[in-house]
C-alpha cells in the first residue's frame, strides 16, 4: 500500500468540513482518472452473461482503542448484562491500522492500485479514501456509498453494529468526510447483528438498526461458523439456505475477522472470497475475541469505483448505486 506523504495529508486535511466532495478543486489527473475509470463502471450486459456490471472499492480497517477507563469514568463500558462493549468517547480511540483497498468486479476481488485509505488529521476527524497520482499527491476522492462500524465483543455479545464510524465519537458522527452535518446529542446507535428474510428465498440479508431477526433464514448454511457465528443459527426453518448478503460493510466485516490483528486485508489479498463463494477457514475465525478478552472491530468503507465529480448530476451516479445495493438486496455475496 502506498504511503501518502505529508504534503498529501495536509491537502486531504484541507477538505474536512466541507459539505460535498465538489468543493475540493479538481486537478488535471483526477479528470483523466475519471476518464479512464469511466469504463469499469458502465453496466455491460454483453461481458456478464446479461447480468449488470457490478464495481466497487473498499477498505477495512483496524479500530484501534484504549481498553482502560477514560477520565472521568469509573469503569469499562458494558451492555446491562457485563459484556464489554466498545468506547463511544473519541478521545479512546487512536489512529485507525490503514488496510488495504480493494476492487470488487462481478466477483473477481483485487487491489486497487492508486487507492489509499488516508487516516484522519486528529481525533474525530474522519478519514477517508483516495486516488494517488505518480507524485504521490491526491488526484480525486471516490464517490462514497456506505460507512459502518463493526464488533466482535464476547460470545455473549458476538456481532453488534452501528451506522458511520464510531471513534468520532458519540458527540460527533459523520457518514463520510464530506458530510458536514454534526450532532452535538447523538450516542453511537449499537445493535445486534440481524438478518433479513421476508422473501423466503434461503439468502440471509445481513443489516443494522435491528430490522429483520437476529438469526439467518436458512437452515445447514455452509458459511456457519466460518463467517457467521453460531449464535444466529436458525434451528426452526425448513428453508435450506441459499447465501448470505446485505450490506456490504457488514459481510466484508465478518470476513475481516480472519485476519490477524491489523492485518485484515490478507484475507482479501488471499482470494479467500471469490466469485461468491467463500474460500478462507471453514472455522470460527481466530480473530474473535477470547472469553473476557477486548472487543475487535473495523471500520469499513465502500464507495462506487469512479472518482467523485461535481460538475456531473446525481443521475450518473444511480447506476452505479442501483447495481451495488441490488446486489446487497437481490443478489448473493456469498453463495451456499
Amino acid at each position: 500500500m502506498m504511503q501518502p506523504s505529508r504534503h498529501v495529508k495536509a491537502h486531504i486535511g484541507s477538505g474536512h468540513g466541507h459539505s460535498s466532495h465538489g468543493h475540493r478543486e479538481k486537478s488535471k489527473s483526477q479528470k483523466t482518472s475519471t476518464k479512464e475509470q469511466k469504463s469499469t463502471t458502465t453496466t455491460n450486459n454483453n461481458n456478464n452473461n446479461g447480468k449488470p456490471h457490478v464495481s466497487f472499492l473498499f477498505v477495512v480497517n483496524e479500530l484501534n482503542f484504549s481498553h482502560e477507563p477514560m477520565a472521568g469514568d469509573s469503569c469499562l463500558l458494558t451492555d446491562q448484562w457485563g459484556s464489554e462493549m466498545p468506547p463511544t468517547r473519541s478521545d479512546a480511540y487512536s489512529l485507525e491500522t490503514a488496510g488495504t483497498v480493494f476492487r470488487y468486479s462481478d466477483g473477481i476481488v483485487t487491489p486497487a492500485p492508486g487507492y489509499v485509505w488516508l487516516p484522519s488529521n486528529g481525533p474525530s476527524e474522519p478519514g477517508c479514501m483516495a486516488f494517488l497520482d505518480d507524485h504521490n499527491m491526491i488526484a480525486g476522492l471516490p464517490k462514497w456509498y456506505k460507512t459502518q462500524s463493526i464488533f466482535a465483543c464476547s460470545a455473549h455479545l458476538p456481532i453488534i453494529v452501528a451506522e458511520g464510524d464510531v471513534s468520532l465519537g458519540s458527540w460527533m458522527r459523520r457518514g463520510c468526510n464530506c458530510d458536514a452535518v454534526y450532532d452535538q446529542t447523538a450516542y453511537p446507535r449499537w445493535d445486534l447483528l440481524h438478518f433479513s428474510s421476508a422473501d423466503g428465498s434461503g439468502v440471509s440479508r445481513a443489516r443494522t438498526g435491528s430490522q429483520g431477526c437476529p438469526y439467518v433464514a436458512g437452515k445447514s448454511p455452509s458459511w456457519i461458523p466460518s463467517l457467521v457465528p453460531r449464535a444466529f443459527k436458525n434451528t426452526r426453518v425448513e428453508v435450506q439456505s441459499v447465501g448470505l448478503a446485505g450490506e456490504l460493510p457488514i459481510v466484508l466485516a465478518l470476513m475481516a475477522f480472519h485476519g490477524a490483528p491489523g492485518r485484515a486485508s490478507e484475507i482479501f489479498a488471499r482470494r479467500s472470497w471469490w466469485n461468491q463463494r467463500w474460500a478462507g477457514p471453514t472455522n470460527s475465525p481466530a480473530g474473535y475475541p477470547l472469553s473476557g478478552g477486548v472487543p475487535r472491530g473495523f471500520l469499513v468503507n465502500v464507495c462506487l469505483d469512479e472518482l467523485d465529480d461535481p460538475t456531473r448530476p446525481p443521475e450518473y451516479y444511480a447506476p452505479m448505486v442501483e447495481a451495488i445495493e441490488t446486489l446487497e438486496w437481490y443478489g448473493v455475496l456469498v453463495k451456499d
